[in-house]
């Protein structure tokens, strides 16, 4: 999105630019990540989408990490507040300190599973093929990019992979 502005991207920032990936140039192409706060995590590599579930039940351990109190909807409850901790500062944060405070989500993912696609062979990834030689590939290339992009730990714990 920079690029179509015209903005040139910090140093720091992750990513390349989307024109590239909408024009098929595979040149300098990683995986991609995305996901929502909380859900379930993806990883596309060019063949396969991968989509992670959370480990157990509760999808739990969750925390925000923020300068600010608030989330999406307002502010947290005082016993999440109650038990919010400093964390130190990670390089998603620039160094800088900020609060960890435990959350929940409305819809928790653990139920949806996971979920593994050849988009190759399935464009409209209507055909779950979760198998383990691929997922567990697909895992290695998660794992990576967490520990590039300097996921905190309890990201791991709740998708039960090591880190």
């Amino acid at each position: 999105m920079l690029e179509f502005f015209g903005i040139v991207p910090p140093a720091s920032m992750d990513g390349m630019p989307i024109s590239s990936i909408l024009l098929g140039n595979k040149e300098n192409q990683r995986v991609l990540l995305f996901g929502v706060f909380g859900g379930q995590i993806g990883l596309y590599d060019g063949r396969y989408t991968y989509i992670r579930g959370c480990a157990k039940p509760d999808n739990n351990p969750l925390f925000s990490y923020t300068l600010m109190p608030t989330n999406m909807r307002g502010f947290f409850p005082q016993e999440s507040l109650e038990q919010m901790q400093i964390a130190p500062g990670m390089r998603f944060t620039n160094g800088i300190p900020c609060l960890k405070i435990p959350t929940e989500i409305c819809i928790n993912p653990f139920y949806c599973g996971s979920l593994l696609f050849d988009i190759a062979n399935d464009p409209h990834q209507e055909n779950n093929i979760i198998r383990l030689p691929i997922e567990a590939e697909m895992v290695e290339k998660l794992k990576s990019v967490l520990r590039r992009i300097d996921a905190p730990s309890d990201v791991f714990e709740r998708l039960g992979l090591e880190g």
